[in-house]
């Protein structure tokens, strides 16, 4: 038994051993053929696009009307699904939101989570309903997400074409085209690294968590 533990255990290392060469030989291949201005340019465009897409996301929405009216449409359909909720479709203007939560029996998880989305709001305008208040809070979220996400495309799109430019001119130059072949290696081989070194943080974390 104690054997076949030792034996599992060994197996065990050579396949991490494995699997970590594997993903640095792919990563140094593909950042090889991509080329060092093609990888760089990928990885600062991701984290800067990700950045943006957060940071601007919401200021869009604003700008554009609430994403030319969309957020609007979300908000009409999400209070109708929200108003066959029991409870949900009642005026709760004169109790607040956490009052009328608990007089209608709603589940503690769903409380939590309408209280999440919409707040408290204890002073709230006459006619107001939880379907209502619901409605524009996923509906401000969900155009949020997708406006999000619209710009993220398009900076990646912007840095697509820039790269295929500077990759161009780079062709051109053999000499020059040949630096960017091995720093593009370089650049995949260490982005290997990194990728195991997060997974390795992650899974001692875990480890001493569960200890």
């Amino acid at each position: 038994m104690f054997t076949n533990l030792i034996c599992a255990t060994a197996w065990s290392g050579y396949i991490v051993d494995g699997v970590v060469i594997l993903l640095a030989l792919i990563m140094t291949i593909i950042c090889a053929k991509r080329g060092f201005v093609g990888c760089l340019l990928g990885m600062i465009s991701t984290l800067i696009a990700l950045i943006a897409a957060v940071l601007l996301a919401k200021p869009a929405v604003n700008l554009t009307g609430g994403l030319f009216g969309l957020q609007e449409k979300f908000s009409l359909s999400f209070s109708e699904s929200f108003a066959k909720v029991k409870g949900f479709n009642t005026d709760i203007s004169a109790i607040g939101v956490e009052a009328a939560l608990k007089e209608h029996d709603v589940t503690a998880v769903l409380a939590a989570l309408v209280l999440k989305l919409v707040g408290k709001q204890e002073s709230l305008a006459a006619g107001t309903t939880l379907a209502g208040l619901l409605g524009e809070a996923t509906s401000s979220l969900a155009v949020t997400l997708i406006t999000g996400l619209i710009l993220f495309i398009l900076i990646k799109l912007v840095v697509a074409l820039l790269k295929g430019v500077l990759k161009g001119i780079i062709k051109k130059v053999k000499l020059v085209n040949g630096i960017d072949t091995v720093l593009g290696a370089a650049v995949g081989f260490l982005e290997a690294f990194l990728i195991v070194c997060g997974i390795l943080a992650h899974s001692a974390t875990a480890l001493l968590i569960s200890a």
